[in-house]
């Protein structure tokens, strides 16, 4: 279920459910919405994959697989490692994968990934 803190109503609804299932002693998971990645992210990131790909003789998707695999962060589910992909990052996480792009680029092929603003 999804509740508004900010509508008074929905946060009471909220709280009354957390303490209903608290109450009967169900497991429940409790998480924050962040959004997606932003459209500008987005396009940023194609534009990325694209340039560097023809700077380093990839695709544009081959470059992106290649970038998701080294910069994007990893998660362990059962003891199995897995990268998450591009698609299932919030705002924020994006943000940390550009910086590591960057430095990654920069360290492994002497190569220059400008700041989103620029």
């Amino acid at each position: 279920m999804i509740f508004n803190p900010a509508n008074e109503v929905e946060a009471r609804n909220a709280l009354e459910h957390v303490k209903k299932l608290i109450e009967a002693g169900k497991p429940f998971d409790v998480t924050q919405i962040r959004k997606s990645r932003s459209k500008w992210q987005n396009k940023y990131f194609h534009a990325v994959c694209k340039d560097m790909g023809d700077h380093l003789g990839y695709t544009a998707q081959e470059m992106k697989k290649i970038i998701t695999r080294n910069c994007c962060p990893v998660y362990e589910n059962n003891g199995t490692k897995f990268v998450k992909g591009t698609s299932d990052l919030d705002t924020t996480e994006f943000s940390e994968m550009i910086r590591t792009m960057q430095q990654w680029a920069a360290e492994n092929f002497d190569y220059y990934v400008p700041d989103p603003q620029q």
